[in-house]
């Protein structure tokens, strides 16, 4: 071995070149993760790995590196769940960076001018859409947990920060055109429509921009004539929805509102209060 194949740590250790991390040194300015150094990352350590994918997409937005990165999202989407099923509740970064890491490739896939648009295995998406209704229920039981122990109802800053996330990724899975129908059956049998119910509870603990995303998700859910609404009606979801329709929230949020109480009376025949539904859902449009 030549004397450049050899260096010294700061222990004083002689070492090879050859054996130092193929991953950029943490903490250096100047060192840039590539989207393939980041995905071998996520396979190794999901919590570190997911964060620096989510930046090196961010970094390749524009130039030649997008169409490079464009041809690796259904890689990326191969290896998302497991590494999302091995994150640590506890660590909401690399939760909300995983659900960024979604939003990207979604709209790198469907976006013009970079390359052609590769195909996607449906598997995949629906494997994603699994661990995000998993996600949003552990966020759920998180915010549970945490107001038993609290002498006061609070708000909890970090749920609603990753219940947000998560329903941003659900959105954005749901823009996938081929795929749209599968991932949203898969939220539903997954257990994510009733989490996302239960989110819109009044002392759910998910502050109200959350909660906005929250029923954009489902108002994404109920779109195109999707009339899977039994896991929105059983779980009381029209009862939960209803006062958003007359205070809290913004404007979108009470169209997302309507829209999502409007599919429950069309689609389930058995909804009770129907009238009284229809009567609030008049009133918000006049408003």
């Amino acid at each position: 071995r030549s004397l450049k194949d050899i260096t010294v740590s700061q222990s004083g250790r002689l070492t090879s070149s050859s054996s130092q991390s193929r991953f950029p040194a943490m903490g250096c300015a100047s060192a840039k993760y590539t989207v393939e150094s980041s995905m071998e990352e996520v396979s190794a350590n999901p919590s570190k790995g997911l964060p620096n994918l989510l930046n090196a997409l961010e970094q390749t937005q524009k130039g030649t590196g997008a169409e490079s990165a464009k041809k690796s999202v259904p890689s990326i989407f191969e290896s998302l769940p497991r590494a999302i099923e091995k994150l640590d509740q506890n660590e909401s970064k690399p939760v909300v960076a995983a659900c960024r890491v979604i939003e990207r490739c979604v709209n790198r896939h469907n976006g013009k001018g970079t390359g052609d648009q590769t195909e996607l295995d449906g598997s995949h998406l629906k494997q994603c859409q699994h661990q995000l209704s998993a996600l949003l229920q552990k966020v759920t039981s998180k915010v549970e947990n945490s107001k038993h122990m609290a002498w006061e109802f609070t708000e909890c800053e970090i749920s609603s920060k990753e219940a947000k996330a998560i329903a941003l990724a659900t959105i954005a899975l749901f823009k996938l055109e081929k795929h749209s129908a599968d991932c949203k059956m898969e939220m539903k049998e997954s257990g994510g429509v009733k989490a996302a119910v239960k989110c819109l509870e009044a002392d759910s603990g998910i502050k109200i921009d959350a909660k906005a995303s929250i029923a954009w998700m489902l108002s994404s859910y109920v779109d195109q004539d999707f009339g899977n609404v039994e896991d929105i009606t059983s779980a009381g979801g029209c009862d939960q929805i209803l006062p958003y329709l007359e205070k809290g929230g913004n404007k979108e949020m009470k169209e997302n509102c309507v829209k999502v109480i409007e599919a429950c009376i069309q689609c389930d025949q058995k909804l009770k209060n129907k009238d009284a539904l229809k009567q609030a859902v008049e009133k918000a449009r006049s408003c």
